[in-house]
């Protein structure tokens, strides 16, 4: 017979905390966005380009971890539906 080793419980928490954290991320990133933008107004020299470049590959990587969350919390979602049945057998 199989067991569960892990609490259902826990690892909603852990999902809304993940999510939370999501969110905080996403928001700066499109505030940073903004900014920069704004930046491009009064800062433009060669440094702006370079910055920018850069920022922009950050930037990206950012979006791949707010993927990530998504698709992990989905997951996690389904583990602990999947082993709150469980239990109740």
């Amino acid at each position: 017979m199989g067991a569960v080793i892990l609490d259902p419980a826990e690892i909603r928490s852990f999902r809304a905390a993940m999510a939370e954290l999501r969110d905080d991320v996403y928001s700066h990133r499109l505030a940073m966005e903004r900014e920069t933008t704004e930046a491009q107004s009064y800062w433009r020299d060669e440094l702006f380009k370079k910055f920018r470049r850069e920022q922009e590959d950050l930037l990206f990587q950012i979006q791949v971890f707010e993927k990530l969350c998504d698709n992990y919390g989905d997951f996690l979602d389904r583990k602990a539906n999947v082993s709150e049945e469980y239990l109740r057998m």
